[in-house]
């Protein structure tokens, strides 16, 4: 906090002084001193220093591609990963779970199933497509303390919270994320 502290009293200090000079483009750099280059330096060092690396693309676009494109008709179901202690199929449509930097999968089950305690080191984004999923928090599966959400619903769990998920029916979900994926079962 010390450092953004600082970092914002250069930036205010740079700030000012280049509103004083404001008569033309040549005016005001002609016109600067020593001291004012810098609290100009400064104040941009300290805006590159406030900034995050940006998240890579998670899909290298090709020259002249500019979309990603999976029709449903022709969605690219796989085997699903082996984290997950149930059959289902998984799709990936952007990025790679396994990798760092954003993904997007999807989960078709055909049956009943029940995903044990567990958590994710990173938050995750899930869309219910199609189905009906039931969501809980804690240690154990306890059913009644479950949260439904069918077709068109959208939830995001925090990283490290401990969570199970169940289905008595076949569903499709979406999950998107920041790789890799982890899945960490609390037994």
């Amino acid at each position: 906090m010390r450092r953004r502290a600082q970092h914002s009293r250069v930036l205010g200090a740079a700030v000012a002084a280049l509103t004083v000079r404001r008569s033309s483009a040549s005016a005001f750099w002609t016109s600067m001193n020593r001291s004012d280059l810098q609290a100009l330096l400064a104040a941009c060092l300290a805006l590159c220093a406030g900034c995050r690396a940006a998240l890579p693309d998670a899909h290298s676009f090709t020259p002249g591609e500019e979309q990603i494109v999976h029709r449903a008709a022709d969605m690219p179901y796989g085997p699903g990963p082996e984290a997950v202690p149930f059959a289902c199929e998984m799709a990936v449509l952007e990025g790679d779970p396994g990798s760092a930097g954003l993904f997007t999968i999807r989960l078709r089950t055909r049956e009943p199933w029940v995903m044990p305690p567990h958590s994710h080191p990173r938050a995750e984004r899930v869309t219910v497509l199609a189905g009906r999923i039931h969501v809980g928090f804690g240690e154990a599966v306890d059913r009644q303390a479950s949260q439904a959400f069918t077709t068109g619903d959208y939830y995001v769990n925090a990283a490290g919270a401990v969570h199970f998920v169940w289905a008595d029916e076949p569903v499709e979900i979406q999950i998107t994320g920041i790789g890799p994926w982890e899945v960490h079962p609390l037994r």
